[in-house]
């Protein structure tokens, strides 16, 4: 079965746990058997999910570790971006289940999974990730303007344009080589870190 339909029966197994008898050691309640019997069943779909999961990890590490020396990755903190946005009582979360939805999308990819696995193989580089979706590659500019859609991106002050994950992807790549790749100020001209590391791949993280 493809993640989708995984995905989807594990929510569906868990909303079915949310309405049946739950256990309580405080109240010495004990789980009922169809209680029971639904969490194996979200177990056992957790399970394959995550080896789906692992197992393309591995595959696309190791196409990745046998084709280049080393790779850059933003250093991401998963943890920190997926956590709650419910808040308290006092002081209540806001657009709380969009943010549900973001997490999801984000505990899905297995950025984290994904990075170890590249580690076991090749050297990875972290660098910061801040602005590396709104920088210009081609002439350094920061600009948040500049990433006119999710998919493109658009130079205010050279007006070089392209696909917005190739440019961020170069920006990683400048940024993991000790380059600036902002013309005179790191040695190289527009378009030079191209030329200089030859073809760059955006690495899709999703299943």
């Amino acid at each position: 079965p493809d993640m989708a339909r995984l995905e989807a029966r594990k929510r569906r197994y868990q909303r079915r746990m949310a309405r049946q008898q739950k256990p309580s050691r405080k109240q010495g309640i004990k789980p009922s058997n169809r209680y029971l019997k639904t969490r194996k069943r979200v177990q056992k779909v957790s399970r394959q999910i995550r080896n789906i999961r692992s197992d393309w990890q591995h595959r696309e590490s190791r196409k990745i570790a046998d084709r280049y020396q080393y790779a850059a990755v933003e250093d991401l903190n998963a943890r920190g971006m997926t956590r709650s946005a419910k808040g308290s009582v006092e002081n209540p979360g806001r657009n709380v289940k969009a943010k549900s939805g973001l997490n999801r999308e984000i505990l899905k990819t297995g950025w984290s999974g994904l990075r170890r696995k590249l580690a076991y193989k090749m050297e990875v580089i972290g660098v910061d990730p801040k602005n590396t979706s709104r920088t210009c590659h081609e002439c350094g500019h920061v600009d948040r303007k500049s990433r006119t859609t999710q998919s493109r991106f658009g130079c205010v002050v050279c007006e070089h344009s392209g696909n917005a994950d190739v440019n961020a992807a170069l920006n990683i790549l400048a940024l993991g080589t000790r380059a600036t790749g902002q013309g005179g100020r790191s040695g190289y001209g527009p378009g030079e870190l191209s030329r200089r590391y030859g073809d760059v791949d955006v690495v899709n993280y999703s299943l």
